[in-house]
């Protein structure tokens, strides 16, 4: 097993990722993770996380998930031609397309590393062996990445939160059980099916504080307590049965909620003090305020953070609802906090982030499995490559750039319509003279020296300009050069590289200008590719006018990206 270095963002969720591999679910994840403190020698979560994940830099060894190299009996070893018999399968290899076709290695995927596979699209008689998990797209369920992307774009440009909720359930979640919706703003809490309709609304108490941010209670520290009722995305972990001190208070009317954020962080089981509950017992200043007519910040802003019910509603909720796992969504107060959906799931998110509330990370969800067609049967083999290099090699990409699925997606095939509009994959006239002549080219423009000064390879990029000691350190771990840029593989990874760099780096400066001006996360990263980033800062960003960013997307539209479903 190789070890896991941490880096700024990490957690013991992305290290139990890590080490479980691609295509471990959410849930093999959640239990792996409650098991890292005893395999790490630590009493509990916060001890495993104050002892690695305390400072970037800390190296862990991984000493679980995973499998180990699979060596082939000699009968297997045998049953392949000679020229196979050579070859290193840990490696990125091309090899004979007859050597492929004669062998018996397609019926044995034992043969190859679990994060390898062998793409049977075939390419001027050649077949390209790539680092990828064994997957076969004919055999599984898969998305067209602009049908996915244009689902959530048009989930996430409805008015409301609550709208987006509902039609994330009914269109990309499918429940199976019924949810609640909690709404502060009206003192609500309404019962949902799957596919949105109302089933009961009920009036609740709520907070006595206006604030999405985290309950805090503490004895031993009360002038630090806080009253809220935490927004975010919830599920309902434990239900009073009598047997603890709910009885007395609440007559086992009490269902507590966990908060997907914290527990996804591995923060405890992710409870904040936030729950429902019936109006506590003697406490007739509540049940007087909620049998009130009309509902009002004086009659139902008066807990310490829990949802209040009256008795009668509360056992009516829980009649329609399963109970403990049901999903949970309180709605946010504040306009800085807004739910959307993203990597095929609903998130809770900040605008500016400010740490006061427990938002579900995009960083935790799987990285799902892609391949990339070409619909130009004129399409270059560097172009090909690129594609291919793209889906095979997204998982460890995807990982060492630090980037979610859905971003990944995005700048993969912004990476192919660079390649386009730049080179046209290595066959424009202009690429042919600035690669075989240089020195002239170089001469005409008055710089002296070699092909250095120049923009290189398949999307022309100069890499003695970027400085970012990131970017450095990843061409030098993927061994990008000037000299091999002209290479598809390279050339994709080079481009991944920056433009992930570029979306982490210099995008959340512009998220104002961008907002004003309308621009998608492409149209300003591809300013940014081409240093113009001032028509964004400067406000006269026009990406509709621009031939640049229009043929751009004419080379994407080349390719269509299938996701495993």
């Amino acid at each position: 097993m190789v070890d896991f270095q941490v880096r700024k963002g990490d957690s013991p969720w992305t290290f139990a990722a890590t080490g479980l591999g691609d295509g471990a679910t959410q849930q093999e994840i959640a239990q792996q993770v409650k098991k890292l403190p005893s395999i790490y020698g630590c009493s509990s979560m916060e001890e495993f996380q104050r002892k690695y994940f305390s400072k970037p830099g800390t190296t862990i060894e991984i000493k679980f998930g995973g499998r180990e190299l699979q060596q082939p009996s000699a009968m297997q070893v045998d049953t392949l031609p000679q020229r196979l018999r050579g070859c290193d399968l840990r490696q990125d290899t091309t090899v004979p397309c007859d050597a492929i076709r004669d062998s018996n290695i397609l019926r044995y995927p034992r043969l190859l590393h679990d994060s390898q596979r062998i793409d049977t699209d075939s390419v001027n008689g050649t077949f390209t062996q790539h680092r990828s998990n064994l997957l076969d797209f004919s055999s599984i369920p898969t998305e067209n990445w602009r049908t996915v992307r244009g689902e959530q774009e048009r989930i996430n440009n409805l008015p409301t939160d609550k709208e987006r909720i509902i039609e994330y359930n009914r269109t990309i979640g499918h429940p199976e059980d019924n949810y609640v919706i909690v709404d502060k703003k009206n003192f609500t809490a309404t019962v949902y099916t799957p596919d949105g309709q109302v089933v009961k609304e009920y009036e609740v108490g709520v907070a006595k504080n206006e604030s999405d941010a985290l309950l805090r209670r503490s004895k031993r520290h009360p002038e630090n307590n806080f009253a809220a009722t935490s927004a975010g995305i919830y599920t309902a972990n434990y239900r009073a049965n009598g047997r603890d001190s709910y009885r007395r208070l609440y007559n086992n009317r009490v269902l507590t909620l966990s908060n997907d954020g914290l527990r996804e962080k591995g923060v405890g089981n992710g409870e904040t003090g936030v729950a429902f509950h019936q109006v506590p017992n003697g406490n007739h200043a509540r049940t007087r305020m909620l049998n009130a007519p009309g509902v009002s910040k004086e009659n139902n802003r008066f807990s310490s953070g829990c949802i209040n019910f009256l008795p009668a509603d509360f056992d009516d909720c829980m009649s329609n609802i399963k109970g403990v796992g049901t999903k949970v969504y309180i709605l946010p107060e504040d306009d800085n906090n807004y739910m959307s959906v993203k990597n095929g799931q609903l998130h809770f998110s900040q605008k500016d982030y400010t740490g006061n509330v427990a938002t579900t990370t995009t960083r935790n969800n799987p990285i799902k499995r892609v391949s990339i067609t070409c619909t130009d049967n004129d399409m270059r083999q560097e172009g090909l490559d690129m594609a291919s290099t793209l889906a095979s090699r997204k998982f460890s990409l995807a990982r060492d750039l630090g980037l979610d699925n859905d971003t990944y997606n995005d700048l993969a095939m912004l990476t192919l319509g660079i390649a386009g509009q730049e080179t046209e994959y290595g066959g424009s006239t202009k690429y042919w003279a600035k690669e075989n002549l240089g020195g002239l080219v170089n001469f005409v423009k008055g710089i002296s020296g070699n092909n250095s000064y120049n923009s290189r390879g398949l999307t022309q990029m100069k890499l003695n300009s970027y400085t970012d000691p990131e970017v450095k350190r990843l061409f030098e771990q993927y061994g990008i050069a000037e000299d091999n840029l002209d290479s598809g593989n390279n050339a994709a990874i080079a481009t991944m590289i920056v433009l992930s760099c570029m979306y982490k780096n210099e995008l959340p400066a512009l998220k104002s200008q961008m907002q004003q001006q309308n621009l998608t996360v492409q149209d300003a990263l591809l300013y940014c590719w081409q240093n113009r980033k001032s028509q964004i800062t400067g406000g006269t960003a026009t990406p509709d006018q621009s031939r640049y960013h229009q043929n751009v997307k004419k080379f994407m539209d080349n390719f269509t990206m299938y996701q495993a479903a």
